[in-house]
């Protein structure tokens, strides 16, 4: 895992004391403090995947098409695991999409030709403002459709979109080295016209990077590896509908395979398709 250090450094002023917090800063594998987070952020949740934690997860299954008519079934279980992976140096969770259907299970187009998995904290964990962040490698194939998003509480009330949506990342295979932050409201749902691209400069699957949000109550900004690629105001999401994200939302962690926006897959395809994720944090002010 990366070192919590670097974000609970105080903002020592005194220049007795700047030399030291540099020293300490090197001690962390030189982690950069993410922009727009200062030492009084702290860390208030986190699942470092050492194992799958009830307490925090549970898994979403069916394959009624979620919307999107997607072709995977998501199983309770069956396609999510915890192992040891060399290049993260630390345990991570792993969901994977696999072009099978062991279970006869059913989908909306009949027999399923995919499973995976969708996890997620709802009634369990969630969180209003500051930073949440995954660190993860992402599956590279076309017609997948991994995401990282999350929903506002009052999804359960008031249904989709007017209980909100925020894609912290969604990346689609058609496009090797792309991925997109967006958000889903009443006004603005489906297509939105809220929505930014960030190419991570090589194809997703090459290597873990960390994928942001940083949210209050004026502004929602997408970053990753604490690149900031796109942000929108209040006053901005107000002029296409309302802002509905003055709540608590809750996290998803899912692989998709095809849907309207990715696609199906195709000969080009392979599979199993794997997201690794090495952690989620969440960040508010003390």
């Amino acid at each position: 895992m990366q070192p919590y250090l670097t974000r609970w450094l105080t903002r020592w002023t005194p220049a007795l004391f700047s030399g030291f917090a540099l020293l300490l800063s090197a001690c962390a594998h030189h982690e950069p403090a993410p922009v727009g987070q200062t030492a009084a952020d702290l860390l208030v949740w986190s699942d470092e995947f050492n194992r799958i934690d009830s307490d925090n997860w549970s898994f979403e299954t069916g394959g009624e098409g979620w919307g999107n008519k997607e072709l995977q079934y998501y199983t309770a279980g069956h396609n999510a695991h915890i192992e040891f992976d060399p290049h993260a140096n630390s345990h991570v969770l792993v969901i994977e999409a696999r072009q099978e259907n062991p279970a006869n299970y059913r989908c909306w187009y009949g027999p399923c030709t995919y499973t995976s998995t969708r996890l997620i904290t709802r009634n369990k964990q969630s969180f209003q403002y500051g930073r949440i962040e995954a660190r993860m490698k992402l599956p590279q194939t076309q017609g997948i459709w991994p995401a990282f998003w999350a929903l506002g509480n009052n999804f359960e009330t008031d249904g989709w979109p007017l209980g909100g949506e925020i894609d912290i990342m969604e990346h689609v295979g058609s496009e090797p080295s792309l991925t997109h932050g967006a958000l889903h409201g009443p006004g603005y749902s489906g297509k939105t016209p809220i929505f930014g691209t960030h190419d991570v400069g090589e194809p997703v699957d090459a290597n873990y990077h960390t994928y942001a949000v940083e949210w209050d109550r004026q502004s929602i900004r997408w970053l990753v590896d604490d690149q900031v690629f796109y942000q929108v105001t209040r006053a901005q999401v107000e002029a296409h509908g309302q802002w509905v994200y003055d709540q608590p939302f809750w996290l998803l962690l899912n692989v998709a395979v095809g849907g309207e926006w990715p696609g199906s897959p195709d000969a080009s395809s392979s599979f199993p398709q794997r997201l690794y994720v090495d952690y989620v944090r969440v960040y508010q002010a003390r």
